[in-house]
């Protein structure tokens, strides 16, 4: 082989070094390029040498150390194509005879050349080792050594020694490939100094000696970390995060199984368990204690089961059992009495020990179900039938148990067509003046015409209206439904009043509140003095900033707004005076039991002085007696509503009692 090398600078002094060379436009040449970052350079090469094959490896990580383009040259017999393609190595540009006067400009730039690319193997943040066609180790670098354990006794080693048994005959083959001059890259598990198994995706190169001999070159990224992630990514799809157990989808998955594989005829048990008031101990030392009580509980059920058994956490205190090949009722009896007695022994955390007792519902395939949803819905239920019951025992599904809650699906589906079948009515209780006993207005209070039950109270169906989103178009309902009856009264040469109307939290924080009154106020065409809007303080409490802004909006479009609850929900007072409010509301739980001089007493004089020190009015709900107006007249209170004056009524009835009272707008 005669190989030259030559700093290209120009044209010319390229042309000059052919000749010296005795190289001209029919010699057969093999040219490799470095540092050739200029295109015109590799067409300058192909008009001077039309017959040679040129192969660009500019972008090399070591040709970052040069500062003019370098052309290799060889005229090599027989394997020309592998030295074309193959790396640059150290000992292979030792062997190039060097151009004439440039002998120590390459010395300098070599050892600057090889000292970066040294320094790039050895702190590059993977494994790479080389290999020789036996084998053996030849180098590793220090990274390597480091993940690995090793230090340079791996040298002069089989490699193979240090892969795992199951994964040699595959790095045997990806190492053959390699040799014969096939890149392959593949995963293989690697022991590590202590015999640990660990991931690589590992890269066989083949590359080539200063002797033309093959070796193969390895580069190695470490797994651990992400095979590690990727199994804690599976562990939390299918298991619970504080227990560890099983989570529902996976038990779900599990029981299918146990169905589908049923053998000899044996049954198949849905076990629900649940900690029967395990809320108390979160209140007494708080989530993160429970948490752990919790799983103490756990493994102690757990260490009931067999290893056929699945335990899961269903949610929160709920867990799931699933028992299979069970022959007879005795046996789940006997697993259900196993659990009880387990916890007839406290738990003990920390210094503390904490009694528990369990509650639990049974299903059995096939008696209660063929599949694992149904038999996961009538444990359940059967769960849910035993805390009703309220014996910390256990019952069985019976098909009675659907009852309730058939009930309550029928209740729920009457109520999402109430307000677009009108069953829904408004009453009106009147306020009164304490000091001259007129009514100054009335508050208008929902009640659902139910189609079986009757006339209902918003006690029943207000939670679920909420529940399941319904409570915005009924509180939209009422406001217009009351503005239309201000306008029927008027109309019947009643003395106008106002009207309170009731506004939940979802609809008083939704956006377009002001919007949706405006509305209604102007297609109504009422005048918005006679609406007074009821704001509860545990709504406004959850952005008072917001809430000061609604109020200031809505008393800016003509209404009235009160305070509704005050004194239940720990308001912070240096907000009130920022509220444009015009009446404050005392809650009845205040005046339920309101006698001279006890503690409510106390309390309902503090909010009526306050208030006046606001200048704000104030009305107490749920005033019954004599005893109580009396007192409320004395603290200055400046109207009520209660029983004491009348119940609500609907509006009818509620028009001819106002006749028999005198009223003031």
């Amino acid at each position: 082989m005669s190989t030259y090398i030559h700093f290209y600078e120009e044209r010319d002094h390229f042309n000059q070094f052919l000749k010296d060379s005795r190289i001209n436009k029919m010699t057969k040449l093999w040219i490799k390029l470095v540092n050739a970052h200029d295109p015109s350079i590799i067409k300058q090469i192909k008009a001077a040498l039309p017959n040679a094959q040129i192969n660009d490896i500019t972008n090399e990580a070591h040709n970052l150390v040069l500062d003019k383009p370098l052309v290799i040259l060889t005229t090599a017999e027989g394997q020309e194509q592998q030295w074309l393609e193959q790396m640059l190595e150290k000992d292979q540009l030792r062997a190039f005879p060097l151009e004439k006067g440039n002998e120590a400009e390459w010395q300098s730039k070599y050892e600057a050349l090889f000292t970066h690319y040294q320094a790039l193997v050895e702190d590059i943040p993977h494994l790479i080792y080389s290999l020789n066609a036996e084998g053996q180790v030849t180098h590793i670098n220090k990274h390597g050594q480091l993940s690995l354990g090793y230090g340079r006794e791996l040298v002069a080693q089989k490699g193979m020694n240090y892969v795992s048994e199951k994964h040699q005959q595959r790095a045997t083959i990806g190492f053959l490939q390699a040799l014969q001059g096939k890149s392959r890259t593949m995963t293989i598990d690697l022991l590590d100094d202590v015999g640990q198994v660990r991931p690589f995706k590992i890269t066989f190169i083949p590359v080539r000696d200063q002797n033309n001999t093959a070796m193969v070159y390895g580069v190695g990224i470490d797994l651990s970390a992400q095979k590690k992630a990727e199994k804690k990514i599976k562990q939390l799809v299918s298991h619970d995060a504080l227990t560890g157990l099983a989570n529902r989808s996976l038990f779900r998955r599990t029981l299918q199984r146990m169905v589908r594989d049923k053998n000899n005829g044996s049954g198949v048990a849905v076990v629900f368990l649940d900690f029967d008031r395990f809320n108390l101990i979160n209140e007494a030392v708080g989530h993160d204690v429970g948490d752990q009580i919790l799983k103490l509980a756990a493994q102690r059920v757990r260490s009931k089961l067999s290893s056929h058994q699945l335990l899961a956490r269903f949610d929160s205190t709920k867990f799931s059992i699933g028992l299979p090949g069970i022959s007879s009722r005795k046996t789940i009896d006997a697993f259900i009495q196993s659990i009880k007695t387990a916890f007839t022994e406290p738990l003990l955390y920390g210094e503390n020990e904490y009694y528990l007792s369990v509650s639990m519902g049974v299903s059995v395939f096939p008696e209660n179900g063929t599949d694992a949803d149904v038999l996961m819905k009538n444990a359940d239920l059967a769960l849910y039938a035993t805390r009703m019951a309220g014996n910390h025992s256990s019952y069985y599904y019976s098909n009675d148990m659907n009852a309730p809650f058939q009930d309550q699906i029928e209740f729920e589906g009457y109520l999402r067509k109430a307000l677009k079948k009108r069953e829904f009515i408004l009453y009106y209780q009147p306020q009164v003046c304490v000091d001259n006993g007129t009514i100054i207005g009335c508050e208008a209070l929902i009640r659902w015409k139910h189609p079986k039950l009757g006339i209902l109270s918003p006690v029943h169906f207000i939670p679920l209206a909420e529940e399941i989103g319904l409570i915005e178009d009924i509180g939209l309902w009422v406001l217009r439904t009351a503005c239309q009856q201000i306008n029927e009264w008027i109309a019947r040469g009643n003395k106008p009043f106002s009207i309170s109307v009731n506004v939940s939290a979802k609809q008083f924080l939704k956006p377009d509140f002001i919007d949706q009154i405006q509305t209604i106020i102007d297609e109504e065409q009422v005048d918005p003095k006679y609406i007074h809007l009821e704001i509860t303080e545990s709504t406004t409490l959850r952005d008072i900033q917001y809430s000061i802004s609604l109020v200031r909006q809505l008393k800016a479009l003509g209404l009235r707004v009160s305070l509704d609850d005050f004194g239940t929900g720990y308001s912070a007072l240096s907000y009130l005076k920022d509220f444009s409010i015009d009446i404050l509301k005392i809650d009845r739980a205040f005046i339920k039991n309101l006698k001279e001089n006890n503690q409510d007493s106390a309390i309902v004089k503090a909010i009526i002085m306050m208030c006046k020190g606001l200048s704000l009015k104030t009305i107490a709900e749920g005033v019954e007696t004599k005893e109580q107006l009396n007192l409320l007249k004395h603290f200055g209170c400046h109207a009520v509503q209660g029983f004491l004056y009348s119940k609500p009524l609907p509006s009818k009835e509620f028009e001819r009692m106002i006749h028999q009272l005198p009223t003031f707008a």
